[in-house]
């Protein structure tokens, strides 16, 4: 406990001005071609904070004096996009690049490829969304994704202490899980000495919260090209740093500490979301007097750089 004096302090001085004005930025595109779409608005639905892009797609809106919103964007010839609850921080400037998806106004010829999935209406009607902020503040959930999940029809989990997904009947190995569009097998830590399709899984989250910007779920009729799977298709895209200002949070409790970088680094067009999660459980356990049960400990790091190369292409790592 050495360091709480010093992670305490650092979290106060960092979060004392609330009541400061933010700012917002960013660019709204297509989702299929990438291109800037002029005049789209952007609105915080139930204020009278809107704005609408410029020829390029681009967009800023200031002397923000609220904490969180529902930030809306639509425009003409496209669906709407709503982010539930964004976040709005004091003194800082931080970017929301949205990509709407395009209305057809007629059927025309059929064109197949392979790509992610999108929350289209087309998709079937097990086809779920979920944002940041609705991971977030999911009754319940703590932050963790697969918590948040498991109040969607057909979705089970072996109780509360389980941080796995069980899709009609099935166990959490006959899930497919992507992570920026990488196949990821092992998503949950201390899942045990179980037999390999435990429907039980791990059970705390590889990720901590606030760590996914955006999970899209479906429940079966996903292609061949992920694997032999009969279960349902999660898709994972960890967050991006801002790059506005430096953005420093963290959380300590009984269990462990937690600590976030989200922001720019020296490198002009790059900019860096990091996250570092360290949980011991000896205090509580030894608080409650069950020693003899073990001492689980685990800790993980995300890190996620983007680095902008030109006005199409992005590299990241």
């Amino acid at each position: 406990m050495k360091y709480a004096f010093f992670f305490i302090t650092l979290f106060w001085a960092w979060g004392a001005d609330a009541q400061s004005i933010a700012k917002i930025f960013g660019k709204v595109s297509n989702k299929y071609s990438d291109a800037g779409i002029p005049q789209a608005r952007i609105e915080i639905l139930q204020t009278r904070f809107q704005t609408v892009t410029d020829s390029n797609g681009y967009f800023e809106l200031t002397n923000l004096n609220i904490a969180s919103g529902d930030l809306q964007i639509s425009a003409s010839g496209y669906q709407n996009e709503l982010i539930s609850h964004a976040t709005f921080v004091a003194d800082k400037s931080l970017e929301y690049n949205v990509s709407l998806i395009p209305i057809s106004d007629r059927m025309g010829a059929v064109n197949i490829a392979s790509k992610s999935y999108d929350n289209s209406p087309q998709n079937p009607v097990s086809a779920y969304s979920f944002s940041r902020e609705e991971i977030s503040m999911n009754p319940g959930a703590q932050g963790d994704i697969f918590r948040a999940i498991g109040m969607l029809p057909g979705v089970t989990s072996s109780g509360g202490v389980y941080s796995a997904i069980s899709v009609r009947g099935q166990g959490v190995r006959d899930n497919v899980y992507m992570v920026d569009d990488i196949p990821v097998t092992e998503i949950g830590h201390l899942e045990g000495n179980s037999f390999f399709n435990d429907p039980n899984g791990g059970r705390f989250s590889l990720f901590a919260p606030r760590v996914i910007e955006k999970a899209q779920f479906q429940g079966g009729g996903f292609g061949p090209e992920f694997g032999r799977r009969s279960a349902s298709y999660l898709g994972l895209t960890i967050k991006e740093g801002n790059k506005g200002n430096a953005i420093v949070d963290g959380q300590m409790d009984l269990l462990g500490v937690t600590l976030n970088y989200d922001g720019p680094t020296r490198w002009k067009k790059t900019t860096l979301f990091l996250s570092a999660r360290y949980q011991n459980f000896y205090a509580l356990v030894n608080l409650i007097g069950l020693k003899d049960i073990g001492l689980p400990r685990y800790g993980d790091l995300v890190l996620k750089t983007s680095t902008q190369l030109n006005a199409k292409n992005k590299l990241g790592f």
